[in-house]
């Protein structure tokens, strides 16, 4: 793939492969593969998701999840909209996790935990909204 701007963005490239290789294997982790096509429309999804959510330009975004498919599916949403990524060690206790939400103002928190977990997360943090990255809000698969 030519690359004729001088200075190509992430997005832009990711767009670029999704339209001259839609079918080619983009991303592949243990679990899944996702080609350029379906990479370019889930981040695009979930950025719709961020978006309405209230995520804009310069915001930070904490991202709380394993290393994946679906990670980098949402570093690219996140950057989509000119929001800041803030990553947060899966493994990390939760009194930590927490500590770098509140350092870094998270406005949003996209995390795959649940339970006691998430709620201790949240409740520490200080971040106005939940994300689950992996569902939209109607319950359909969004990555």
């Amino acid at each position: 793939m030519p690359i004729d701007d001088p200075a190509p963005t992430l997005c832009g490239l990711v767009a670029s492969a999704a339209a001259a290789t839609p079918e080619v294997e983009a991303l592949v982790d243990g679990r899944e593969r996702l080609t350029w096509r379906d990479y370019s429309a889930r981040s695009g999804q979930l950025a719709g998701a961020l978006a309405a959510a209230g995520v804009g330009a310069g915001d930070r975004v904490g991202l709380h999840l394993p290393k994946s498919v679906h990670s980098v599916v949402a570093v690219h949403a996140i950057i989509r909209l000119g929001a800041v990524v803030v990553p947060v060690d899966w493994f990390a206790p939760t009194s930590s996790a927490a500590e770098v939400l509140r350092d870094a103002d998270a406005k949003v928190l996209l995390s795959a935990a649940s339970g006691n977990r998430l709620d201790e997360l949240v409740g520490c943090s200080g971040c106005d909204i939940v994300l689950d990255p992996l569902v939209d809000h109607a319950g359909d698969p969004c990555l």
